[in-house]
């Protein structure tokens, strides 16, 4: 199964999203800021990330290195 990483600072984004992506059959995992993401990619098996490009406490392009150092 496709596991999604979420990330965005917007709770009400995350959800609509997850509520979303779970209606066809992914699994979702949200996180709201850049140390939940990274946690999330140190933990998981993900296959998919989408992103806010302005992710709180991290610069989008650190989390893309930090993404691209792990896999």
């Amino acid at each position: 199964m496709t596991n999604i990483l979420v990330v965005g600072d917007d709770e009400q984004f995350r959800r609509l999203v997850n509520r979303s992506l779970s209606r066809v059959g992914y699994t979702n995992t949200l996180a709201a800021d850049g140390a939940e993401a990274r946690i999330c990619l140190n933990e998981q098996t993900l296959h998919v990330i989408l992103s806010d490009v302005r992710v709180p406490g991290e610069s989008d392009i650190d989390l893309t290195r930090h993404i691209t150092i792990q896999r």
